[in-house]
Order: structure tokens, then C-alpha cells, then sequence
């Protein structure tokens, strides 16, 4: 069911920037989670001595309304995960209103929810994400997990805190957007064939929305990505960020999009999308590929291939020895 362009509004997760309690419960849970799972991830590793009758009211307010739901029939320690609807209410409430009469529109919008509920999206939100977050090759933390916490009235413990829950999605969704576009492009452009980067991706659109799985997608076609062109575009992102780029690349951002071939095998309808969002400000700008493709060129044309590194994606972009002198 196609919602009509006024009534994106509606159900949105920018509704829920007015209360930070809202946002907060909402991204706990945006990867599925028991409510002491959820409330351990609030409080940063810890459940005792903790304040827990508003994270369990919120959860109970944003059931009522439809962006959480029960996803088993337990009642002890029952799962529940955050309805993805409203954040694809939020991109599409930044698309022109002509994406909505476009052919093969009721397949888009079907798929990018299927895309959204993945576990490879979901996974951005588990608890790993937020203890050990994405972090630049700088040693500082990615955008949107930036001051996710703060210390505690008490000075017992740290709690989540989110204010700006639509900011953060759509910094992650744009940068998605833009690094998974132009790997896409690097990727298939060269080696199968020529590739438009404005074109619709109809067939990929098709096969999402057959397989009602897009963790399958990507399994099923991590055979046709070239290790090649990864190594050599991984390759690149080392070598300019070792010098006048250094700090601009979320590394383990980039070995999501390599290692699971999603920055490969997102369709172009959904990175154009994304890339009508926007990043938050006073936060590093993006890694400009028009660089890392001369980068790309220099080393693809060098007599000496040393640095070309063929454990750049599993070494390098892991994030486990950050800093200049380790890069």
C-alpha cells in the first residue's frame, strides 16, 4: 500500500526528535531486543542501580503508537524491535512527489522497506555498534554515533541520550547513499560492463522484492563481486588517507560495505534516494571519491603493485590499529 505524500508525516521518526526518551527507546530498539537488553544498551553495559520505570513507560508509549512492535508471543522477556516504516516515511518524505506516479513504484517502495529491515541495516544498531562504534581513521568517532551518551546525575554510569534520532539515521543513510553509489559505479563500470550510475536498478528492484530478503541478496551474489576492484579501491582509501585525507574515512563503515557486498548490490533507486538527505553539520565531510579514483588510477597504472594490499579489507579497514603512525 502506496501512503499518499501528505500523510508521510505522520509516521515519521522525526516525530519523535520532540522527546529525547522517544528517540532513545526507538534506536535501543531498532535492532530486535528484550527490554533488559534494550535498557542495558541505554545504560552502557549495566542494569543495576539504574533508573528504568521511563525506559519501560517509553517502550509502552511507542508500542501504542505503532514504532515498536512485539515480535514473539512470550511474555517474559519478550522481543521487540522497532517498526522500520516510519524511517522509510523519513527518506521519502525528502524525495519529489513525481517518485510516487513513477513506473514500478509500488516494487521501489516494497523494497527499500525490505532493505531497511535487514539485519545488514539493523546490525548498525546492535549492541556492538554502540559500544565499540565506527570510528575514522583518526581515532574519532563517526558522526552519527558521536555523544551518544553522557554521564549520569549521579556520576554512576553513562545513559543514552538521543535528541536528534532523524539527524543521525539520515547522516548514516546519505553516506550509504553516496560510498555505496560510486562503489557500484567503480565496481561493475569497468569490469562487466558499461554501467549508468543515474539508471534504475529494475531487475536488482525485482529480485529484492522476490526474495523478500535482501541478507539473501547479498549472499546470493557475493560471487560476482571482482576481489580485485575492491582491493584496489580499498587500496586507494588507505593510501590517500595516510596523507592530506587523513581522518575522512569511516573504516569499519567501509568494511561493511565490502566484506557483505552491500555497497556493491544496493540498487541506485535507493542510494539516490539517500543522497537527497542530509549529514549533520559541523561533522567531517564525506571521503570524495573523484580522489580515491585517481588514487584508484595511479595505482592500477604503478609499476610497483606493493601498494596495492591484499589484506587492506579485512586489516585496514577493521579499525583495530587507528591513528597515522598505524595506517
Amino acid at each position: 500500500m502506496i501512503i499518499p505524500p501528505h500523510k508521510l508525516q505522520e509516521f515519521n521518526i522525526i516525530n519523535l526528535d520532540e522527546d529525547w526518551k522517544l528517540g532513545t527507546v526507538y534506536l535501543a530498539y531498532l535492532s530486535p531486543k528484550t527490554p533488559q537488553q534494550a535498557l542495558k544498551l541505554i545504560y552502557h553495559g549495566t542494569t543495576m542501580g539504574v533508573s528504568e520505570n521511563w525506559v519501560i513507560n517509553t517502550r509502552r508509549d511507542l508500542t501504542k503508537m505503532g514504532y515498536i512492535i512485539k515480535i514473539d508471543g512470550e511474555n517474559k522477556n519478550s522481543l521487540y524491535k522497532s517498526d522500520i516504516v516510519p524511517v522509510a516515511n523519513y527518506i521519502l518524505s525528502h524525495q519529489n512527489s513525481k517518485i510516487f506516479t513513477q513506473k514500478g513504484v509500488e516494487t521501489l517502495l516494497k523494497s527499500l522497506n525490505i532493505f531497511l529491515n535487514s539485519q545488514w541495516f539493523r546490525s548498525f544498531f546492535n549492541e556492538e555498534s554502540f559500544f565499540s562504534p565506527i570510528m575514522y581513521s583518526d581515532m574519532t568517532v563517526y558522526g552519527p554515533y558521536v555523544n551518544m551518551y553522557i554521564t549520569s546525575p549521579s556520576g554512576l554510569n553513562q545513559k543514552m541520550e538521543i535528541k536528534n534520532l532523524s539527524q543521525r539515521l539520515s547522516h548514516l543513510l546519505y553516506d550509504i547513499g553516496y560510498y555505496s553509489h560510486n562503489i557500484r559505479y567503480d565496481m561493475f563500470n569497468t569490469s562487466l560492463k558499461r554501467f549508468n550510475i543515474h539508471e534504475s536498478d529494475t531487475e536488482l528492484l525485482e529480485e529484492i522484492t522476490s526474495l523478500e530478503d535482501f541478507d539473501l541478496i547479498l549472499q546470493n551474489n557475493k560471487e560476482n563481486i571482482p576481489s580485485d576492484r575492491l582491493i584496489l579501491i580499498c587500496s586507494a582509501i588507505k593510501k590517500i588517507t595516510k596523507a592530506r585525507y587523513y581522518g575522512k574515512a569511516p573504516l569499519q563503515l567501509f568494511k561493511k560495505l565490502f566484506q557483505s557486498g552491500a555497497g556493491c548490490f544496493l540498487p541506485n533507486d535507493f542510494v539516490l534516494m539517500f543522497r537527497n538527505l542530509h549529514r549533520l553539520a559541523d561533522t567531517k565531510n564525506f571521503l570524495d571519491f573523484g580522489i580515491v579514483r585517481k588514487q584508484m588510477y595511479n595505482l592500477s597504472h604503478s609499476e610497483d603493485q606493493k601498494e596495492i594490499d591484499p589484506d587492506c579489507i579485512t586489516h585496514y579497514l577493521s579499525g583495530s590499529r587507528l591513528g597515522r603512525d598505524n595506517l
